[in-house]
């Protein structure tokens, strides 16, 4: 179990909507929270769909 603030993937480069769609349907359960700005990469419709 972890606890507290973890980074369970790291790129060697800027963060991009595939990376993050990636991350987001791979890495993530039901139930995690997701805080999102306005990183153009937060901001694909595919994202969306993926964490609703």
């Amino acid at each position: 179990m972890l606890l507290g603030v973890a980074a369970p993937m790291a790129l060697g480069g800027a963060m991009i909507g595939a990376a993050f769609l990636t991350y987001v349907e791979r890495v993530l359960v039901p139930g995690d929270v997701v805080e999102m700005d306005n990183l153009p990469a937060h901001k694909l419709i595919a994202i969306r769909g993926a964490i609703v």
